[in-house]
């Protein structure tokens, strides 16, 4: 029996998957830039052992701004990434690729 399921989990999945709208395509690589950068900096605090507490202090910020930031409730910015690069004593790489 081949039965082909069409619930609204599905359809809502399908939704969510698509991408019609030029909003759409900004809204995914707005987040795609966000959470790749965050990846990176998780990784360097768990390299140097440091927790969103002690960045949150480094740079002068709350533990619940850093939260969000991790979320992803808060957007990046230029002025927390330079924060963050000098706490960590790390550097960020842009490239521009066609």
């Amino acid at each position: 029996m081949n039965m082909k399921l069409n619930n609204p989990t599905q359809t809502r999945a399908k939704r969510l998957l698509s991408i019609d709208t030029p909003e759409e395509r900004h809204e995914l690589e707005k987040t795609r830039l966000h959470f790749a950068f965050l990846s990176g900096i998780e990784r360097i605090m768990d390299k140097q052992n440091i927790s969103r507490e002690e960045l949150a202090q480094r740079i002068g910020t709350s533990t619940g701004y850093l939260t969000e930031l991790f979320r992803g409730t808060k957007s990046l910015n230029f002025d927390v990434l330079a924060k963050i690069k000098i706490a960590l004593d790390v550097d960020f790489r842009v490239d521009v690729v066609e």
